[in-house]
């Protein structure tokens, strides 16, 4: 993981400057699996090297920031289809609040740059062929899944409604209501013997 994040850091020179202002100071990567059923990897301690780049750290000091990942199968789509950025809303950060907002705005910003690693095993032109035909994939599932949703309510809410709309519930209740209060006013009147 470390050498994924300096690849990262690498490709991205205003990451590292960025960085730079905060040299030597110690951050540690968590992954709380309260919510999954695995358990939790160790935390990974980390430094920032005079570089702007981040190396490992001595796990008896404390670190200055804690990053707190949260994962799930959002996390890992997230992670698929926007890189580090769409980790964002998975993660956490506690500390150093300098430390913290430089972190965040990184975590936000940092992009994996998957066309020129693939160039230089392939070349330019096949990389950005390869790149475009799995972005065009991506764009394809995501599509797919928009529609599968769209038709799973169509069917379950319009068609064939097994599920009420909020609408249609709050209108049974008030309906509901309505009757309540009218066979309340009928218990009320005096009732005629004949």
């Amino acid at each position: 993981m470390l050498a994924a994040l300096n690849h990262l850091l690498d490709q991205n020179e205003a990451a590292r400057q960025r960085l730079r202002l905060h040299a030597g100071r110690q951050l540690r990567i968590e992954v709380d699996s309260s919510a999954w059923p695995v358990p939790a990897p160790p935390p990974l301690d980390l430094r920032i090297s005079d570089q702007g780049r981040l190396e490992a750290a001595d796990q008896s000091v404390a670190p200055a920031v804690r990053m707190i990942l949260r994962p799930s199968i959002d996390a890992g789509f997230d992670f698929l289809r926007n890189g580090v950025a769409g980790m964002q809303r998975h993660l956490r950060i506690e500390g150093d609040v300098l430390l913290a907002a430089a972190i965040g705005e990184l975590s936000q910003r940092l992009r994996w740059d998957v066309e020129e690693d693939i160039s230089r095993a392939t070349g330019d032109i096949l990389a950005h062929r390869l790149v475009a035909i799995a972005s065009a994939a991506m764009a394809r599932a995501s599509d797919l899944r928009h529609r599968a949703g769209r038709a799973f309510v169509r069917h379950w809410v319009i068609e064939d409604p097994q599920v009420l709309s909020r609408a249609d519930l709050q209108s049974h209740r008030d309906e509901l209501a309505s009757l309540e209060s009218r066979l309340d006013e009928l218990g009320r009147r005096p009732q005629v013997r004949g």
